[in-house]
């Protein structure tokens, strides 16, 4: 049996032809117009005016180094500088979660028959019950 086509497009090819396109692709928007317009969503396959290279930056495909050396070729610090301090952050936050793994864990349990689970934050007392999803006493 031949295994069934799928119709709809890989959204982040696992290659690294397709990071580097991607990156190319990005760089020019990358400065004043990153800084403009990044909080605005356009719709699937619509998003030029973000990067959309974060699984390529989480699996390693490409590094933050490599993607602010290519922006910094087109870009001055200054145009750029929105992009820059998001890697920096995307960055910085990583490694604080990686160095307190129990901290994502912790909010990672299942939530069970309405009540989250022991370790997680929003546990509540008998007293508390779930009304119209807000929390009541």
């Amino acid at each position: 049996m031949r295994a069934r086509e799928n119709p709809q497009p890989i959204l982040f090819p696992p290659k690294r032809s397709e990071a580097l396109a991607r990156l190319a692709a990005f760089v020019p928007n990358a400065g004043r117009r990153y800084a403009a317009e990044r909080n605005r969503d356009p719709g699937p396959g619509l998003r030029d005016n973000v990067s959309m290279l974060s699984p390529y930056i989480r699996h390693r495909v490409l590094t933050e180094h490599e993607v602010l050396a290519s922006v910094m070729r087109q870009h001055s610090p200054q145009a750029a500088a929105k992009f820059i301090q998001e890697v920096f952050w995307r960055t910085y936050w990583k490694g604080w979660l990686q160095m307190r793994p129990q901290g994502l864990a912790s909010r990672a349990q299942p939530i069970r028959n309405g009540t989250p689970g022991a370790a997680s934050p929003m546990r509540r007392s008998p007293k508390v019950r779930l009304r119209s999803n807000v929390w009541t006493n």
